[in-house]
């Protein structure tokens, strides 16, 4: 066997094991987000990192998104710039799952937070900014470009 063939079937086999390991491992992250759950109810820092992580990084299971962000937003009292994030970033969870309804909601609280904490003599940038990701994902362009 040529080195060429030999990589194709140790590549071959690694993705195959990749695939065997992800078909049989659904209650791993069932109990990941059962210790998210526990985890946000001790240390409500912890439960923001974990969902927040969703505004600057892919979404990689969208599932345990929802529930990070879910107790984060029960965690603890937040500010509204922090519940919009948490919105944001659940909402786009909800979209991934194909539940458009739910994201559709987390989109118009994010916005209503956003537009509450918005200060038209000095915008804060950041907020103006997720305000109008939230408006793009309701499909409102026009509100989204103001």
């Amino acid at each position: 066997m040529r080195p060429s063939q030999r990589t194709v079937v140790a590549v071959s086999a690694a993705v195959s094991a990749f695939v065997t390991f992800l078909a049989f491992t659904p209650p791993i992250f069932a109990q990941a987000l059962q210790s998210d759950l526990q985890v946000a109810a001790m240390a409500p820092q912890s439960a923001a990192d974990a969902c927040l992580q969703g505004l600057d990084r892919p979404i990689v299971d969208a599932n345990i998104l929802v529930g990070r962000c879910t107790a984060y937003l029960a965690s603890a009292t937040l500010s509204p710039g922090e519940q919009g994030a948490a919105h944001l970033v659940r909402a786009a969870a909800w979209r991934d799952l194909g539940d458009e309804t739910k994201a559709t909601a987390d989109n118009l609280e994010a916005v209503r937070l956003y537009t509450s904490v918005i200060d038209k003599s000095q915008p804060y940038p950041e907020f103006i900014f997720r305000r109008a990701t939230a408006y793009h994902a309701l499909g409102d362009v026009g509100n989204a470009l103001k």
